[in-house]
């Protein structure tokens, strides 16, 4: 039975511990310029490896004793142990971990393996075999020792599939629906299935799905359920990858909702919210007697959201304001771009306000089979009325003497379509229906 005391004298604050391994195992640390002394009993023949790290460059020799007492014998020195310094080296000469290859989803599992030239690990799991079986997302690291006790550190890397955030280019009001439509540029080769479209509650910041893009379809979304007349409207888009994993919500954009009226000098005043979702100097502001026939009245910067046409037209006076991005939007699978946003479009008459409404047109019955009833709501005049399918393409146009109500034989494929009137010359009414 032998009394060990091992000695600790003046060591740099680079100092991390020493320990007795095997059946004494334990660990002091020292701190700078204290000496620490501690003792363990060593009884018949039990072997007791020390284990020393310090910074490097430390004298080891110059700062450490080892030394064995007879137990009885607390003063005279029974034996004086010397010791070799093993330098190790700062780094692993190669990985210790070996990483899995290839993509994983981030609710996979993988086992993760030690490299075999150690021989004691330890995972920050709490596991100390060589290999274990751990969720993919999890940051792993593990400590291990190789036969001259020198320990080596690692960190996992496994390729977690994460979703890709896209964003949205522009939200805008579309010409052919009169609803808003939402435009993104989509990012290949990222692992996305499908993209879901978001828009705001009437609660600030609540966000409601209400509708999915799949990868390989236009990137374009058009909210049916939308109102441009009424008012303006928030959107954000996420994806779905292949895992079926959805990415954070993307940043918001907003549409711009123009209203008007006539002031007391019958000058034309115009009001708007801003648009959201990317930086511009200028808002145009454009006027004429008809939505096709309009050009560019005046120019204000993007911090204004008022103007007033002190010199309308003596008709009707239609007026849209636009805002312009720096880089044009060009969904993926489509030649068509969209360069700017526009408001929903406006109407002024000498009788004073008139919003480009739609609400006294009714058509039914709608889903429709074969005839479709279209009723002018008291106006009695001839129409153009065309009617496209979802890409914007007209399968069909068809002209109306003048009459209240008149009915238009729908020959045409099942599917949702987009019927356009045209009073006049000018657009009066856009309605969306399905064809059976």
């Amino acid at each position: 039975s032998l009394k060990v005391t091992l000695t600790y004298e003046d060591f740099a604050s680079g100092f991390a511990f020493v320990e007795y391994f095997e059946s004494f195992h334990h660990q002091v640390m020292s701190n700078n310029g204290i000496g620490f002394t501690d003792s363990i009993v060593v009884l018949g023949n039990d072997s007791v490896d020390f284990y020393g790290i310090m910074a490097q460059g430390s004298q080891l020799t110059n700062k450490m004793k080892i030394s064995v007492y007879d137990p009885n014998d607390s003063i005279n020195t029974y034996r004086e142990m010397v010791f070799v310094v093993v330098t190790c080296p700062t780094t692993a000469s190669s990985p210790i971990i070996i990483n899995p290859t290839g993509s994983y989803c981030s609710n996979d599992s993988v086992f993760l393996s030690a490299a075999s030239n150690y021989s004691n690990y330890q995972w920050s799991t709490g596991d100390t075999v060589q290999t274990i079986y751990v969720p993919a997302n999890m940051p792993v690291y593990i400590d291990a020792t190789d036969s001259l006790g020198c320990i080596s550190k690692d960190t996992s890397n496994i390729d977690v599939s994460i979703p890709y955030e896209e964003q949205i280019c522009i939200v805008s009001v579309d010409s052919i629906t009169g609803k808003n439509i939402i435009v993104w540029e989509k990012t290949a080769l990222v692992n996305t299935d499908q993209f879901y479209i978001y828009k705001e509650s009437f609660q600030a910041n609540v966000y409601n799905l209400i509708g999915f893009v799949d990868y390989d379809s236009l990137s374009v979304f058009i909210d049916v359920n939308s109102n441009p007349l009424q008012q303006a409207e928030r959107y954000k888009i996420s994806t779905i990858d292949s895992c079926g994993a959805e990415s954070t919500k993307s940043s918001d954009h907003k549409t711009i909702h123009l209203t008007a009226s006539v002031g007391t000098n019958n000058e034309n005043n115009l009001v708007w919210d801003g648009y959201t979702g990317f930086t511009f100097p200028t808002y145009n502001i454009y006027r004429g007697p008809s939505p096709n026939n309009m050009t560019l009245l005046a120019q204000v910067a993007s911090t204004a959201f008022t103007y007033s046409d002190l010199t309308p037209l003596s008709s009707n006076n239609y007026y849209k304001v636009e805002a312009v991005r720096n880089t044009t939007c060009s969904p993926t699978q489509k030649a068509t771009s969209y360069p700017s946003s526009i408001s929903n479009q406006v109407v002024l008459n000498p009788l004073g306000v008139k919003d480009f409404n739609t609400d006294n047109v009714q058509i039914y019955p709608n889903p429709v089979e074969d005839i479709l009833t279209i009723n002018l709501g008291g106006i009695s005049t001839a129409a153009t009325v065309n009617v496209k399918n979802i890409l914007g393409a007209t399968v069909k146009t068809e002209m109306f003497t003048s009459n209240n109500q008149f009915q238009l034989n729908l020959d045409i494929e099942a599917g949702v379509y987009f019927v356009e009137i045209f009073v006049d010359g000018n657009h009066f009414a856009t309605k969306r229906i399905v064809r059976k």
